[in-house]
């Protein structure tokens, strides 16, 4: 197949309103999506709806129309209507996971991403069994966490200590990291080896602000460690 951008295309309409009917089969010719969208969403748009449905991860797709792949950025404004699209799912690339970690610790969103496109594995570990989205947790790359999230890292991975990246965020203070976390579902309520959870390092470490995320979360406010002491009473101490 080849790329495609928008200019290398014909164009079907001149205008940008209305809806799409957008139909999308796997290569085998299955029914993979059925979806009507306005004409100014792009390629993108569609592969996240793909995502949230068939929970295919954003960057292994590919959408072809005939024998051209189109760019996330096109505009569903100048392709046909209706419009038939198919979906080639490509395998990730074990040896992407080192650039990965790389882009991860020199906090750049924009190589991250590049890495992503390259099929790179959102869930690649260290030799400390470390996920890029928990690196990027402790460290409170906000944004980096919101890219890996969006390419479907797994939030509730944890290390083998049983920290997840909600409860490294939570330790450190992160506020916005913590806010993500638990927006893209992270579990509130995943203990460490100790039986400790996010509420209780945050309490621990006197972080109300995370405190008050968590809270809104519906994390547990109660919930003790295996020594029995609780988030209120180390917050006490």
């Amino acid at each position: 197949m080849l790329y495609c951008v928008l200019s290398c295309l014909p164009r079907w309409m001149d205008d940008c309103s209305g809806e799409v009917l957008v139909t999308v089969l796997s290569i085998a010719g299955d029914d993979v999506a059925s979806l009507t969208l306005p004409v100014v969403e792009t390629i993108e748009d569609v592969k996240l709806r793909i995502q949230a449905t068939r929970r295919v991860p954003l960057f292994r797709q590919q959408l072809a129309l005939g024998t051209c792949v189109l760019d996330d950025s096109t505009s569903l404004a100048g392709l046909p209507r209706p419009l038939r699209l198919t979906l080639v799912v490509l395998a990730y690339s074990p040896e992407m996971g080192a650039c990965l970690f790389n882009a991860v610790e020199k906090a750049s969103v924009t190589d991250a991403e590049r890495v992503l496109r390259a099929l790179a594995d959102p869930d690649s570990t260290d030799a400390n069994a470390r996920t890029a989205v928990f690196m990027a947790s402790r460290n409170g790359h906000a944004n980096m966490v919101r890219l890996l999230c969006k390419a479907k890292a797994d939030a509730n991975r944890a290390k083998q200590t049983g920290m997840t990246p909600l409860y490294v965020a939570a330790q450190n203070g992160h506020i916005s990291v913590v806010r993500h976390l638990c927006d893209s579902g992270a579990n509130t309520e995943k203990t460490d080896k100790y039986g400790a959870t996010a509420m209780f390092v945050a309490s621990q470490n006197g972080h109300l602000d995370v405190i008050r995320v968590l809270c809104a979360a519906a994390a547990d406010k109660d919930s003790a460690r295996q020594s029995g002491a609780t988030p209120l009473f180390v917050a006490s101490q």
